[in-house]
């Protein structure tokens, strides 16, 4: 995985096999991805869908990482990761 969203795949890929669920504020994703999340991360759910459609690029960071969106609290500012199955 190559591009602006890399970071975060190598991030998930690195939890243990053992680490089911990750919460993760998005203030920790923008330090990781080195700048800020894009707007539409806060204020449209749709952005956090388990879905590369459309050029998702976002998405399959953490779907080709064996990840996927359990729960966004956009308002709180954090994502919840699951295992994907």
């Amino acid at each position: 995985m190559t591009g602006k969203y890399a970071p975060l795949f190598d991030w998930l890929k690195a939890r243990g096999q053992a680490v089911q669920l990750v919460s993760v504020p998005f203030a920790e994703l923008e330090r990781l991805l080195g700048g800020a999340l894009p707007r539409s991360a806060r204020t449209h759910r749709a952005w956090w869908a388990n879905a590369v459609s459309g050029g998702h690029v976002w998405a399959a960071a953490w779907l080709q990482a064996g990840w996927r969106v359990a729960h966004v609290e956009r308002e709180g500012g954090w994502v919840r990761f699951e295992r994907a199955a």
